[in-house]
C-alpha cells in the first residue's frame, strides 16, 4: 500500500495548490488531433478492456486511434520547432497513452512513456515551471 501523506508520490504542496479550472482539457482535446485521437484511444481501451485483454486484443477502431495518435505524436517530436514536442497538449497525449497502457497491461509501453513525458517535463524546465492553471502539475505528478 502506498502511504499518500505529504511524502508520498509527488509534492504534497503542489496538490494544495490546485487552481479551479476554467475550461478544463475540453477545448485542448478538441482543437489539437494528437490529443483528440489519443483519448478516443483511452477511451476505447478503458470500454474494451477485461481481465484477460491485452493491448492485441483491442478492436480495429481502438488500434486505429492508437496509430493516429503515435504518427501525430511521432511527427511532432521530429520537428524543427520543439514548441509543439514540450506543449500542455503533448504532455497530456503521454499521460493519456501511459494511463491506456496501464489498462491494457502493456507495462513496457507504460515505461516507455512515462520516460518520454520525464523528458518533456525536463525540457520545460521541471514539475515547478508547468502551467498551474490547468493544473498541468497535478496531472504530471499523478
Amino acid at each position: 500500500m502506498i502511504d499518500l501523506n505529504k511524502y508520498g508520490g509527488y509534492p504534497y504542496e503542489i496538490c494544495l495548490n490546485v487552481h479551479p479550472v476554467d475550461r478544463g482539457w475540453f477545448p485542448e482535446m478538441i482543437s489539437d488531433l494528437c490529443c483528440l485521437h489519443s483519448m478516443m484511444f483511452s477511451l476505447r481501451a478503458f470500454v474494451e478492456r477485461d481481465e484477460s485483454a491485452s493491448h492485441d486484443q483491442l478492436s480495429r477502431l481502438a488500434r486505429f486511434h492508437y496509430a493516429q495518435t503515435l504518427q501525430l505524436l511521432q511527427t511532432r517530436l521530429n520537428e524543427f520547432d520543439k514548441t509543439s514536442a514540450i506543449s500542455d497538449t503533448t504532455i497530456m497525449t503521454v499521460i493519456t497513452l501511459a494511463m491506456a497502457a496501464e489498462v491494457t497491461k502493456d507495462f513496457a509501453a507504460v515505461d516507455t512513456h512515462l520516460k518520454g513525458l520525464g523528458k518533456i517535463v525536463s525540457l520545460r524546465g521541471g514539475v515547478r515551471a508547468l502551467n498551474t492553471y490547468n493544473n498541468m502539475q497535478v496531472k504530471v505528478c499523478r
